[in-house]
Parts: C-alpha cells; structure tokens; sequence
C-alpha cells in the first residue's frame, strides 16, 4: 500500500509525463469527475472571466486547447512539485 507521498508522487509523474506527450485521455482520467480546476489559463485561452472550470469534460477542453497551441518542440523543466499531502 502506498503512502500519501508515494501517490502524490506517482499522480504527478504520470501527469508530468502524460503532458509530455500531449496524451489529454491519459490527463483527464488523473482527475476526479467532479474535479473543480481553477488556473489563469483559462481566462487567457477561453477569453472569459470566469476562470475555474468544473468536471471532467470542461477540463478537457482545456487541455484540447493547449495541445493544439503546442508548439511543436518543447523543452519540459519540471524537476519537482509542491503539496501539503491534501491539495
């Protein structure tokens, strides 16, 4: 069984990687289906105020826009990630 740090670990990496590889199906199915997602990004991509986005599906669309403003050579720097063990 897995500790806290050990899940949150292995859920970013496989966010990480998944990203990496524009693999949106792979992201989506990280988060739960009622995930609440708030991010500038959305604002900016979607030209809206509103900037939270709620369920599985309005997060994917999300995530169908950027993979389709990728450029197509990306360098990735992520070495580590933040978290309290809840958030």
């Amino acid at each position: 069984m897995q500790t806290t740090q050990e899940s949150i670990e292995r859920i970013y990496q496989e966010w990480d990687d998944a990203l990496s590889k524009l693999d949106v199906d792979r992201i989506i199915a990280l988060y739960s289906p009622d995930v609440t997602f708030e991010s500038p990004l959305v604002r900016h991509l979607f030209k809206t105020d509103r900037g939270v986005l709620h369920g599985r599906d309005e997060v994917k669309k999300l995530f169908d826009e950027l993979a389709k403003t990728q450029p197509p050579t990306r360098k990735f720097y992520r070495k580590r990630y933040f978290s309290d063990g809840r958030t």
